[in-house]
C-alpha cells in the first residue's frame, strides 16, 4: 500500500489548497480543530500542526499515521533501507 492509501484510510488527505512549491500537505478536520502534516522537501522536515494555535490542541499520533508518515518519506527518497 502507498503513503497516499495509507493516509486515506486514516482520513487523511492531500490539501490541494496548501500544497504547491516544495510542500506536500494533507490535512483531516478533527472535532475542534483542522490538523495537518506537512512535508517540507527541500529541507526533509515534517511538520505536524493544526489551526488553533493559541489553545493547548495535543499533536499526538499512532502506530498507523507514524507508518504512513513513514511510507511517505521512503517515497520521497528521504529513507534508503538498503
Amino acid at each position: 500500500m502507498n503513503a497516499k492509501e495509507m493516509f486515506d484510510k486514516l482520513g487523511w488527505k492531500i490539501d490541494l489548497e496548501e500544497t504547491y512549491g516544495d510542500t506536500l500537505v494533507y490535512s483531516q478536520k478533527f472535532l475542534l480543530a483542522t490538523g495537518s502534516i506537512s512535508f517540507d522537501l527541500t529541507m526533509k522536515e515534517v511538520y505536524l500542526d493544526d489551526d488553533k494555535p493559541k489553545e493547548n490542541y495535543s499533536k499526538y499520533f499512532d502506530v498507523l499515521l507514524h507508518l504512513a508518515i513513514h511510507q511517505q518519506m521512503k517515497e520521497l527518497g528521504w529513507i534508503d533501507e538498503t
